[in-house]
């Protein structure tokens, strides 16, 4: 295996950030080092800048030995992953992925959707609130046994299109409707509830508000 920092920390930074500017200000606000870069020396070394990054990914330069330390706590990863000496981001994925066989990718994803549902208090409500409902989506999607039996049956009509068992097209036409119906009455179940629980939270905001209005004019007259 040839070890090779530029690519493998390109590949780190390209999976969670587009542009080199967007990584840099995530770093720096991350270790907290955007306001101090001019009060402590030790923040003055750490701080990265576009330039920094840039020359890295075109292998000019490598980062030391603490700043590498820093990457794979920042990205959360092993010191392989960034060197690209694989292709699993640590030993946590490359577990799950073996145990379900999930790409590293799809695995990320949803680490990053329960991260922002139970890690983020701070979040704007709605924000999290549409993650969630999206992650239960999810989970609904994968343990539906009957979504998945559809799902292998059109296949198996696919590959056996002209088997005489199968009868032909308008059969497969009618299991790719009863498939995607299946999974529109899973998707529909929790846009229904998220309705209901925004129509329900309105409500009582308007319910509290009026209240609060009620008790200022009450104690207004006997003022």
């Amino acid at each position: 295996m040839n070890y090779n920092f530029a690519e493998g920390f390109y590949r780190a930074r390209i999976n969670k950030y587009k542009t080199q500017e967007q990584f840099v200000n995530a770093y720096n606000n991350f270790y907290n080092l955007q306001k101090n870069k001019d009060n402590l020396q030790k923040s003055k070394e750490h701080y990265l800048t576009t330039d920094t990054v840039s020359s890295w990914e075109r292998g000019k330069n490598m980062p030391r030995g603490e700043t590498l330390i820093k990457l794979c706590e920042f990205f959360n990863c092993d010191m392989d992953y960034l060197f690209n000496g694989t292709e699993f981001i640590n030993k946590d994925i490359q577990y799950i992925h073996n145990y379900i066989g999930l790409s590293t990718q799809a695995i990320e994803q949803l680490h990053e959707m329960n991260n922002v549902i139970n890690l983020s208090p701070k979040l704007n409500h709605d924000f999290k609130f549409f993650d969630r409902i999206t992650f239960n989506v999810y989970n609904d999607l994968i343990v539906d046994g009957s979504l998945w039996q559809l799902i292998v049956d059109l296949f198996n009509m696919r590959i056996a299109e002209n088997d005489d068992k199968y009868l032909g097209f308008s059969t497969r036409e009618l299991q790719e409707a009863i498939t995607a119906k299946r999974f529109q009455e899973i998707v529909s179940k929790y846009i229904d509830k998220a309705v209901n629980e925004i129509t329900s939270n309105e409500t009582d905001n308007k319910f509290k508000s009026s209240k609060r209005k009620k008790g200022g004019n009450k104690n207004s007259k006997h003022n």
